[in-house]
């Protein structure tokens, strides 16, 4: 009977992590429950993964970010999105916008 023996060596790798992904974000949504939304663009691209994968908490959240963020720089772009995606709640939103401040937006 031979005796084998395995040398292990150990090393630390310092982990920098990349700027986050629309996907990163959806995988610790997934296995966290968490997520870090930065942007309208960011959570834009987020909305479409959750969309895609049935994650309608995700959805939710996504939908509050943008929702929240709505002004006279975004709201042309937000609205497109609202209808492209059949989201009513942001699409409502951005309608609620606009005719609050027809003013500012229509000059």
């Amino acid at each position: 009977m031979t005796l084998k023996i395995a040398i292990f060596t150990f090393f630390k790798v310092d982990f920098i992590p990349p700027k986050s992904h629309p996907q990163i974000e959806f995988l610790r949504w997934i296995y966290c429950g968490r997520v870090q939304l930065e942007d309208n663009n960011f959570a834009m691209k987020l909305l479409l993964f959750a969309d895609k994968y049935l994650q309608n908490d995700l959805k939710d959240k996504c939908t509050n970010f943008l929702r929240s963020s709505v002004n006279l720089d975004n709201v042309y772009k937000l609205i497109g999105f609202a209808c492209k995606q059949s989201n009513y709640d942001l699409w409502a939103q951005c309608n609620r916008f606009l005719i609050q401040n027809a003013e500012k937006c229509c000059l």
